[in-house]
């Protein structure tokens, strides 16, 4: 019932959205003189999105944005907006205004330079695709070098302190430090020229800033031999880390893209539904600690061993997951967060302590399972079902009447 109703809400929005623009497209296609039709040019586009920036909601300072957002409307590239053109309008607008961001700190200490043409053209650099590219193909030629360096230790052919050897070699090389600096410098021209906000607003360029990061902390940490991890450790974690940068070449194949872009939108939320079911769970374990702590253990002098032991719980040595104390208390209902086994838990310390202890099982399902589990769920499918909708928004069209007009006459002449 929910899916229909969902459904029905956004076939009346599309339906509702779809009559307002071709209302707007008739004014706009009107000569107000002669009723007569006249083309949607773009110099009449410019005019209108102008008048719309006197909105609230539409005000912006960015150079030739109205030009910019016309010239994309007209995917056909005419001069002229058709009728189904005009139906990605209300997309392209929502898609600028939210890609725009405050110029960088350099435009901002020097304001000429934001007239540079040279300036102009790095900026169109580091928006286009070519530096990704780029980082694509030495990815590629970075994991072939550290195969070829490790691929004694891979096949088990030397020893152990030779293979400490090989992965500092994986990491400090110049070959590596080559790679590493120049993926430092795509971070930092891109940071200059487009600014940190809008550089960031890029889930890959978000997965590109933490890994990078990353591998340049570990090899600093590698440059103190003060530091509490070994060298070999930071090796193998500079490995993974470099390995697992390789991912980003996945986001080339269109699914994969949406599913980067939907992880990293989903962090903000994530992180803020995650602390509540957090603190649910530590006022669960604390509660517990003070209800049920020391009565369930190994001391076969307990009063409540032999109740315990006969109990599902004890049969199944379920003994560890009690509420001792803090840190096994949290571990106990996390395992009741996800639903394992929950009723053998339950029936180890209603053995122990009375069937009201169950009681404190239903309460904490009720808020952990019913309100905080859901609740990070529905954040997971309402991140999913954005993503989709914005797919549907980027493609949407309005009907054209005049090529089906067009069309009709055709057929009826024939």
């Amino acid at each position: 019932a929910y899916q229909r109703q969902v459904g029905v809400n956004r076939l009346n929005l599309k339906e509702t959205r779809q009559k307002k623009l071709n209302q707007a497209y008739e004014l706009l296609t009107t000569d107000p003189d002669t009723h007569e039709e006249v083309p949607l040019t773009l110099e009449r586009m410019d005019a209108v999105l102008e008048e719309l920036s006197h909105f609230r909601n539409f005000e912006t300072e960015a150079p030739n944005l109205y030009s910019q957002i016309s010239a994309q409307v007209d995917s056909s590239g005419d001069g002229i907006v058709s009728r189904s053109e005009f139906g990605s309008l209300i997309w392209v607008i929502t898609k600028h205004l939210s890609e725009e961001s405050p110029p960088p700190t350099l435009e901002k200490c020097f304001p000429t330079l934001a007239e540079s043409d040279i300036w102009q053209v790095a900026k169109s650099i580091a928006t286009s695709d070519w530096p990704g590219f780029v980082i694509d193909i030495l990815l590629v030629l970075n994991l072939i070098d550290m195969i070829v360096k490790l691929w004694p230790e891979i096949i088990g052919s030397e020893t152990a302190e030779e293979a400490v050897h090989d992965r500092r070699a994986a990491i400090a090389g110049w070959v590596q430090q080559t790679f590493t600096l120049i993926l430092v410098l795509e971070t930092v021209f891109k940071v200059a020229t487009i600014g940190l906000d809008r550089y960031l607003s890029s889930h890959i360029n978000q997965f590109d800033f933490a890994i990078t990061t990353s591998v340049v902390a570990i090899y600093l940490l590698n440059c103190f031999p003060e530091v509490l991890f070994s060298h070999a450790d930071l090796a193998r974690i500079s490995q993974c880390a470099r390995l697992f940068r390789f991912c980003r070449i996945l986001d080339r194949y269109q699914p994969y893209h949406h599913f980067g872009r939907i992880a990293f939108k989903l962090i903000p939320p994530a992180v803020d539904v995650l602390t509540v079911v957090a603190l649910i769970c530590y006022a669960f374990a604390v509660l517990g600690v003070f209800l049920f702590g020391g009565l369930i253990n190994d001391d076969p002098n307990n009063p409540n061993y032999e109740a315990v032991a006969k109990s599902s719980y004890g049969q199944a040595d379920y003994k560890v997951n009690n509420f001792n104390d803090i840190g096994m208390g949290m571990v106990t209902l996390f395992e009741l967060l996800v639903v394992n086994n929950w009723f053998m838990i339950a029936d180890g310390f209603s053995a122990a302590c009375g069937p009201g202890a169950r009681a404190y099982f239903v309460a904490f399902w009720a808020f952990g399972v019913l309100v905080g589990l859901n609740l990070f769920l529905s954040t997971i499918i309402e991140a999913f079902t954005t993503e989709y909708e914005e797919l549907e928004e980027a493609d949407f069209r309005l009907p054209d009447f005049s090529e089906a007009t067009a069309l009709s006459n055709a057929l009826y002449v024939d």
